[in-house]
């Protein structure tokens, strides 16, 4: 288990004689006081802060993503569903012109970003290129200076660098599955991608419109926030 660094009251104290309040960064709950108070190479704060550290709960969510484009390229849609303690929030959204790799890394990146730092994620996803991608390829990309190993650039490395940026927050597991094969989730990120590049398929006013496809409902029993998850 995952140890979340908790700095107690009595260290916050010893510094400034603060003693209410805590933030988090990259999955570590540090005292303002305290933060404020030490500088991060004074070998005090690590001792101090280890010594106090204590095993909190981090935040699970499971998240579904899914996205592709009609045709490909063309125009595409993204959509990822987060569940956590039985509450569910859908996001979606949708380019004029890309491709079906560029919307599943849209998806998992606009999933992660609405999430607060130093989350335990589970993360489903029917694209290879993506799991494999964060799994297998990106530390490789980096150290090469973002190179294929035939020395080729990578392709969408601005939304590649955008998901290092975003793992390092959290503890995540990459999860592939076989898309339409039935999965609740992964099926409704299918319906609320489509919809999103039906939208963008949709002609201008006096032409006959384009219906959106049905977004079926989930068949568990959930709350559907527009919000924030947490």
């Amino acid at each position: 288990m995952r140890v979340e660094l908790v700095a107690l009251r009595q260290v916050s104290a010893a510094f400034s004689g603060a003693t209410d309040g805590i933030t988090t960064h990259l999955g570590k709950f540090v005292p303002p006081a305290l933060r404020a108070g030490l500088s991060r190479r004074d070998n005090r704060y690590h001792r101090l802060l280890n010594e106090a550290a204590i095993e909190l709960p981090m935040k699970h969510v499971t998240i579904h993503t899914d996205g592709g484009c009609e045709p490909n390229p063309g125009p595409g849609g993204w959509a990822a569903v987060l569940e956590m303690d039985g509450t569910v929030r859908e996001l979606s959204g949708g380019s004029p012109a890309t491709t079906n790799n560029r919307m599943e890394m849209q998806a998992a990146i606009e999933a992660l970003r609405s999430l607060p730092e130093g989350c335990k994620v589970e993360l489903f996803t029917d694209s290879q290129y993506l799991r494999k991608g964060v799994c297998e390829w990106l530390k490789g990309w980096k150290a090469r200076g973002w190179k294929t190993a035939a020395k080729e650039p990578v392709k969408n490395q601005d939304l590649w660098q955008q998901l290092d940026t975003l793992v390092a927050g959290h503890t995540i597991h990459w999860r592939w599955l076989k898309g339409h094969a039935g999965h609740e989730l992964n099926e409704r990120c299918d319906v609320l991608a489509g919809a999103e590049i039906a939208k963008l398929r949709r002609p201008s006013s006096g032409q006959n419109a384009v219906i959106a496809p049905e977004q079926p409902a989930l068949t568990r029993p959930v709350v559907l926030l527009q919000g924030s998850l947490f």
